[in-house]
This record gives C-alpha cells, sequence and structure tokens, in this order.
C-alpha cells in the first residue's frame, strides 16, 4: 500500500481494500491502513466474491486491480494516462501493467495521451483458447467493460474464477486490451510467489509438482489432455470435500 501511496499521483483516488475471512487480527491490522472503504468479510467465499464486493463499493468509471503481493514502483503518472486514453477510446475496455509479451496491432498508437498506448490484436484470441490477454496481474478496467462482461464467478478456485473471466473477455467484441510498452512490466514488481495465496493452493502445488511429467505427456498431446483432466478433476473433487484448499 505504501509503494502505491508513494508512486501513484493521481488525485481522484478511490482507495478500496477487500479482504475475504482473514483473522480478525489482520483485520484489525488493515483497517489502520489508509484506505477509504474497507470491505472485510467474516469468511472466505473466493476470489470471485472478494472482487465483487470490492467493485461494488467502487464509485469510479475505472478501476484499477491490485492484488496484495504486488509494489509499485512506477515513474510517471500511468493511471492518468490510462484513464485519458480509455475515455477517448471506448471500446478499449482493459489496460494492462504486467504480464507476457502481446501481440500488438500494427496500427497507430490510441489518441488520448501522449505515451504511446497500443492495442492488443484480436490474434491472441484466435491462437489461445483461453487466452493471456485477460489476467488478474496489475491492471485497470472500464466500469462499462466490467457491466457488459458481468460479475466474477464465485464458489469456485481461484484458478477457475480467473480461467472463467479470460474466457469471457475472449467470447465479446465489445470492448478491447492494450497497454503502454513504457508502463509494461515497469510499474509493478511481484513480491514473491510466497506472498501469494494463489501458489499456497493445493492446485497449483500440484501443478508444479507433475511439471517433470507433463513436458514429457506434452509430446503426445491425447495422453497430456487426459492426464490433466484426471489430475484437475481429483483436485477438484478434494476442494469440493473441503480436504485441500
Amino acid at each position: 500500500m505504501s509503494t502505491f501511496i508513494a508512486h501513484t499521483r493521481y488525485p481522484k483516488l478511490q482507495l478500496v481494500v477487500t479482504d475475504d475471512g482473514s483473522p480478525a487480527k489482520v483485520q484489525e491490522e488493515i483497517r489502520k491502513l489508509p484506505f477509504n472503504d474497507f470491505v472485510l468479510g467474516a469468511k472466505n467465499r473466493g476470489l470471485g466474491a472478494n472482487v465483487n464486493a470490492g467493485i461494488a463499493r467502487c464509485e469510479g468509471p475505472y478501476i484499477l486491480m491490485l492484488q496484495d503481493d504486488w509494489d509499485c514502483v512506477a515513474t510517471a503518472d500511468y493511471i492518468g494516462d490510462a484513464v485519458r486514453v480509455m475515455a477517448r477510446n471506448p471500446h478499449i475496455g482493459l489496460i494492462r501493467y504486467y504480464g507476457p509479451a502481446h501481440q500488438l496491432d500494427a496500427a497507430p498508437g490510441l489518441s488520448g495521451a501522449d505515451e504511446v498506448c497500443l492495442q492488443i490484436s484480436d490474434q491472441e484470441r484466435r491462437d489461445n483458447n483461453p487466452s493471456r490477454i485477460y489476467s488478474d496481474t496489475p491492471h485497470i478496467m472500464s466500469r462499462a467493460a466490467l457491466n457488459y462482461l458481468g460479475p466474477y464467478r464465485e464458489d469456485c478456485p481461484m484458478e477457475s474464477c480467473e480461467t472463467d473471466y479470460c474466457r469471457r473477455f475472449d467470447a465479446q467484441d465489445a470492448f478491447k486490451a492494450a497497454l503502454f510498452p513504457r508502463y509494461y512490466n515497469k510499474s509493478f514488481v511481484h513480491t514473491g510467489e510466497d506472498q501469494s495465496h494463489r501458489t499456497r493452493s493445493a492446485r497449483y502445488w500440484v501443478d508444479e509438482a507433475l511439471q517433470p511429467v507433463a513436458r514429457i505427456l506434452r509430446r503426445c498431446p491425447p495422453a497430456f489432455q487426459l492426464g490433466k483432466l484426471a489430475v484437475r478433476s481429483s483436485v477438484r473433487a478434494l476442494e469440493r470435500l473441503g480436504i485441500v484448499r
């Protein structure tokens, strides 16, 4: 939180924090932080419910999504530039700040800011299912895009929630994604996988443990898909039974 405030100059911020079921002592410490609104759940209902509750509390037309395991290291008006581009180009519903390399449209940059902003090519949606265009790494979405896509899926593991949102973003044509090359992978730093709730999930550790086998099975796609389905089905069954999280 301190790095975000220190490196963000946007003048009209509403700071909303959401927490889904941390112990009372943790939530007491959260309430001491300089947020405008606190959405603190009594029980853990999952990533989707947590994000939906936070979005419902936000009042502005553009929402920056930022998980708790990121530090802000930006040196420029990265939010203001994004807001100006999205206001001038309403079809841009998502601007990413972190992630893998993307295919970018060869057309001139999007208007609205002095910094170059480029639209992510729709080719990625055709090449990957789901694509890597949407991610819960640091990004801004417009309220219009969020309303169009609908609420995040609840009562499911966080990986399923994110994959579902990826597919929904891929399935529509009303809103596109973009990025600023100057800010991309330069405005936020991941503080470490040990700080991420995702890397403490059973599904993550199973996937990590099976990577050596997966590399071999990928040489035979039918065997790889069958093995992946069997493993994921087993983990989901254990999650439903409450044996793992």
